[in-house]
């Protein structure tokens, strides 16, 4: 994105508008950010994603403050308990799968949003 922006920023309308006297505000809002905004869309979400998928691999590492209201958090809750090696609660382990689950189908989820998304947003993915 940043590279696109570059390349507006010497592009021939953005010198017509400062030729003109525009301000930088409106050369960013008016003349810019309606160029790039296909960029945005399409970028901005898989941002998201990686921040959340960062998020929860971190707390369940233990390596990041622990938020109860976490998928990552419940994976280290079961990882803490030992479930694993203790027969007695093998019977949990149906319960480490639901939030691994959870974060695989959203992230699958959000996925298929943001293909539809850039589908929509970028010209050349489109039908003609």
């Amino acid at each position: 994105m940043r590279s696109q922006v570059l390349s507006l920023k010497e592009s021939e309308f953005v010198e017509a508008a400062k030729t003109l006297g525009l301000n930088t505000f409106h050369i960013v809002f008016r003349e810019m950010l309606p160029n790039i905004s296909s960029y945005v869309v399409t970028n901005f979400p898989y941002q998201i994603l990686e921040a959340m998928a960062g998020s929860v691999g971190l707390i369940m590492l233990g390596l990041m403050a622990i938020d109860i209201n976490n998928w990552g958090f419940m994976i280290n809750e079961y990882i803490l308990c030992s479930a694993l090696t203790i027969p007695e609660v093998s019977w949990r382990l149906l319960t480490l799968f639901s939030p691994i689950m959870a974060t695989l189908l959203l992230t699958l989820g959000l996925v298929l949003l943001f293909d539809g998304l850039e589908t929509v947003f970028n010209p050349r993915l489109q039908e003609e």
